[in-house]
C-alpha cells in the first residue's frame, strides 16, 4: 500500500510538471470569442476567484489581460509582464492589478483543461467557467476548482449573465472530497455527507425529434422519463413518461408524437431504447469555461461510442438563451475517452483542430481513463 501511495504521489508530481512546463504551448483568445479562436489562455492568478472566466480576455500577443465589465464597458486592460514576472494579478473593485507582493506560478492555467480531471457532479448544472486545477499549497498538492454557480441552483433560467446579485464566483479546495459528492449549495460548491445520484438518460428517436437531450433525465425511482420538447423556450414544453422500464424489456422505442412522449412498440420501431449513467468525469476541452449542464455518457451515441452533452455560449458572452448542443463519438475522431479535446466554437460542441496532443504527454485522465469509456451497463 505504501509504495502504490509513494507511485501516487509521483504522478501527481509529474502532471503538476508537465503542465507547468508546456506553458508557451499554443497562445489564444477566451470563450467570449471562441467562434474566432477556440484556443484559451489563461494567466494562473488570484483575479480567477472573482471573474466568470468566460469573459475573460487573454492574450499572449498583445501582452495584454482585460474583461467586459459590461456590453458597453471593458475593463482597462492590465499588462501580462506582471504574470511573466511570477507575480499575482487580482481584481480590485472593477480593476485589474499586478500585486507583487506576491509570488504565482508562471502558468496557464487553461493547460490544466487536458491535464486534470474534471468530476461530474449536480454542480456542472448551474455553474460555468469550470476549471480544475493542482496547486502546491504548504509544500504539498492541492486540487481546486474554479466556478461560477447560481446562488440558487434549483430555480429556472440561465447562469450566463455577469450578474453579481445571482451568481457566485469562487475557488474550491476538492483534494478530499470523494467520487459523486460535488454539489450546489446556495451558489458555493460543497462536498456532500453522502454520495449524489449520477444524471441517466435514455436514449431513443425522441431526442432526434425535438427533444433536448441536455434537458432529459431519468428518475429510476419513479421509473419516468422527464425532458423538454418542441421549444427552446421553457414555457409548456416539459414532457414525460412512465413504466420506462417495461417500455425497455419489451424492446420498445421512445418516441416524440403529437406533442407527447411514448412508447414505441411496432416493428418500424427506428431503435432501441436504453438507459445510460453519466461518466464519473466530462471528456478533455476548454467547453467547460463556456458551457452548464454538461454531462457524458461513455456507452450512448453512435456505435455506443459516446455521448456528450451541453448548454453552451455562442460568440457572445452575453447570449441570454444559449442553445442545447451535443456530440456524438461515432467514427472516435474526437477520442472523448482518450487524447481528444473538445472545444466551444461558436455554441457547438466540436473537436478541436488546433489542439493536438502526442502520446507522451499527461492528459486528462491518463491514470483514470477508463472512466470515459463504455464498459458494459
Amino acid at each position: 500500500m505504501k509504495n502504490g501511495s509513494k507511485r501516487r504521489k509521483s504522478y501527481d508530481y509529474l502532471v503538476i510538471f508537465f503542465s507547468y512546463a508546456i506553458l508557451w504551448f499554443h497562445s489564444g483568445v477566451s470563450a467570449q470569442n471562441t467562434e474566432q479562436n477556440p484556443s484559451l489562455f489563461i494567466p494562473l492568478g488570484s483575479y480567477m476567484e472573482k471573474v466568470p472566466l468566460y469573459i475573460i480576455h487573454a492574450n499572449k500577443a498583445e501582452n495584454i489581460i482585460t474583461y467586459p465589465v459590461s456590453r458597453y464597458h471593458t475593463d482597462p486592460s492590465l499588462s501580462l509582464d506582471c504574470w511573466r514576472d511570477g507575480f499575482d494579478i487580482i481584481k480590485d473593485s472593477d480593476k485589474f492589478s499586478c500585486n507583487r507582493s506576491v509570488s504565482k506560478p508562471i502558468v496557464d492555467a487553461a493547460r490544466f483543461l487536458y491535464s486534470v480531471l474534471i468530476p461530474y457532479g449536480s454542480y456542472l448544472d448551474s455553474c460555468i467557467s469550470i476549471l480544475k486545477t493542482r496547486e502546491m499549497v504548504n509544500n504539498e498538492i492541492r486540487s481546486f476548482i474554479y466556478a461560477t454557480c447560481k446562488n440558487n441552483p434549483l430555480t429556472r433560467g440561465y447562469i450566463w449573465a455577469n450578474d453579481r446579485d445571482n451568481v457566485i464566483k469562487q475557488k474550491v479546495d476538492v483534494t478530499d472530497c470523494p467520487m459523486d459528492h460535488l454539489v450546489n449549495t446556495n451558489g458555493n460548491i460543497t462536498c456532500a455527507n453522502e454520495p449524489k445520484t449520477r444524471r441517466q438518460i435514455v436514449t431513443g428517436s425522441y431526442l432526434k425529434q425535438r427533444c433536448f437531450a441536455g434537458e432529459s433525465f431519468y428518475n429510476s425511482d419513479e421509473d419516468t422519463l422527464y425532458s423538454r420538447c418542441g421549444s427552446t423556450e421553457y414555457h409548456n414544453n416539459s414532457r414525460q413518461l412512465s413504466n420506462i422500464t417495461e417500455c425497455l424489456d419489451l424492446g420498445g422505442d421512445i418516441i416524440f408524437r403529437a406533442d407527447e412522449l411514448h412508447c414505441d412498440l411496432s416493428s418500424s420501431a427506428a431503435e432501441i431504447a436504453k438507459i445510460h449513467t453519466a461518466s464519473a468525469f466530462i471528456p478533455a476541452g476548454n467547453y467547460s469555461i463556456s458551457c452548464a449542464k454538461i454531462a457524458y455518457y461513455p456507452c450512448a451515441g453512435i456505435n455506443n461510442s459516446g455521448l456528450l452533452v451541453a448548454q453552451c455560449l455562442t460568440g457572445i458572452a452575453s447570449d441570454s438563451n444559449p442553445p442545447y448542443t451535443q456530440l456524438e463519438d461515432g467514427a472516435n475522431d474526437c477520442r472523448m475517452s482518450d487524447l481528444g479535446y473538445i472545444s466551444n466554437i461558436n455554441g457547438v460542441l466540436t473537436c478541436d483542430p488546433e489542439v493536438i496532443f502526442s502520446g507522451d504527454e499527461p492528459t486528462q485522465g491518463s491514470d483514470l481513463v477508463d472512466a470515459l469509456r463504455c464498459i458494459s451497463e
